[in-house]
């Protein structure tokens, strides 16, 4: 979760003036892979369009319907993942907003995650376990291009946080440089800043698509799933094309200390992670 923090405080920034909405359906799924500008817009029969939704463009590169405060998500304090839409959906907390964001779900065979519509991408919302005792992960759909002729007609795309948007910014940091909470959740964030919940400190990391994007040298693409936790082992494998973050790699928290992390094991291997 914490290699998203920045691209979620960009929801918040982003979100338009709203009266309180139903949660999505009618999604569209049409997938635009050939090379063609997205299809340009949805039907809500409830809900409302990421088209729309967004005051700095539709951030989707395929338009979805979102519900926005929808009565489902009253209940969502962080604690636990709450569902919506008919469980089609998961409640995201954006600060002033709750959101209800199309749901996705990962598992740990190294697979593609299942729910995304068209050039949208999973992004690591939380994991459990079967009854069974299998690993298996839920996510939820946010931004996803590379490149502008990923995004809606109108719009390109934000390299550095995977975002379309009507008009792209210039950061002051790059990718790999120090960065605090307070540069990523301002008007103008110095970089995409992948920062801890607790230190808010951490350092400039570009989204990036597991097997589909290169990361600069010392760096690799990651979702930063963990190996294990209390109830024991859990993901071996990165889901390919799964959202995730250019972070730098190591093999001691020497490496990471200028960068306010810590080496840690991920799915992906040793990298430096905010804490």
């Amino acid at each position: 979760m914490r290699a998203l923090l920045s691209r979620v405080s960009v929801a918040l920034l982003l979100v338009s003036s709203l009266t309180s909405v139903g949660c999505a359906t009618g999604v569209d799924e049409r997938p635009a892979d050939d090379g063609t500008r997205p299809s340009q817009d949805v039907t809500c029969t409830t809900g409302q369009s990421t088209m729309t939704a967004f005051s700095a463009g539709p951030l989707f590169p395929t338009a979805v319907c979102i519900g926005i405060d929808d009565a489902e998500c009253a209940a969502n304090d962080g604690t636990a993942i709450v569902s919506c839409n008919g469980d089609k959906g998961v409640c995201l907390a954006t600060g002033t907003h709750q959101l209800c964001l199309p749901q996705c779900t990962f598992d740990d065979s190294g697979k593609a995650p299942v729910g995304c519509a068209g050039k949208d991408v999973c992004n690591v919302y939380g994991w459990g376990r079967d009854t069974g005792g299998k690993v298996y992960g839920i996510g939820y759909c946010f931004g996803g291009c590379r490149a502008d002729r990923d995004c809606p007609t109108g719009s390109s795309c934000q390299r550095e946080e995977g975002l379309c948007v009507t008009t792209k910014k210039s950061y002051a940091k790059i990718s790999g440089m120090p960065c605090t909470k307070a540069e990523a959740t301002g008007t103008s964030p110095a970089c995409n800043c992948m920062y801890g919940t607790t230190s808010g400190k951490g350092y400039c990391a570009d989204f990036c698509v597991v097997g589909q994007s290169t990361c600069g040298a010392g760096s690799v693409c990651s979702p930063s799933l963990a190996t294990s936790d209390t109830t024991g082992p859990l993901f071996s494998h990165d889901p390919t094309g799964m959202a995730g973050s250019c972070v730098r790699t190591c093999t001691s928290d020497v490496e990471c200390a200028p960068i306010n992390a810590r080496c840690q094991t991920t799915a992906t291997g040793k990298v430096c992670q905010p804490t």
